[in-house]
């Protein structure tokens, strides 16, 4: 994250280690969103099905997820793990840009609001 978005160094943010997780239906990549999504990209291009975490945190990343996913051209489920504020925002600019369906399946509140959110989103021309 800039240093703007947390009061953690870019150092130690770097040293963190990726959890290892026993199953083969789960990948995590460590990095930049858009130094990673070749890397992704390959790991779930032929995939029939697909749940996405859009754990991004900023306008600009989670709006980049949005758009390379859509590039896949096929439906899949999402969860945004904090769709107030930024996610939000991004998520609209998507629709509005590339004539996307987002359609919003389910929630949990917190203080009144969507916290997180379980999304299908259809990709215009899927």
């Amino acid at each position: 994250l800039p240093p703007r978005a947390t009061r953690v160094s870019a150092t130690t943010l770097g040293r963190a280690k990726v959890p290892t997780i026993d199953d083969p239906r789960a990948t995590l990549i460590k990095g930049w969103f858009k130094d990673t999504w070749e890397e992704l990209y390959s790991h779930i291009a032929d995939r029939e099905n697909l749940l996405v975490n859009h754990d991004a945190d900023l306008y600009s990343s989670t709006l980049f997820e949005l758009a390379r996913m859509d590039t896949l051209r096929r439906p899949y489920l999402c969860v945004f793990d904090e769709f107030t504020g930024p996610e939000t925002l991004a998520v609209a600019a998507y629709r509005e840009a590339f004539g996307a369906k987002v359609e919003l399946m389910g929630k949990i509140v917190m203080n009144g609001y969507a916290e997180q959110v379980l999304s299908r989103i259809v990709p215009h021309g899927s």
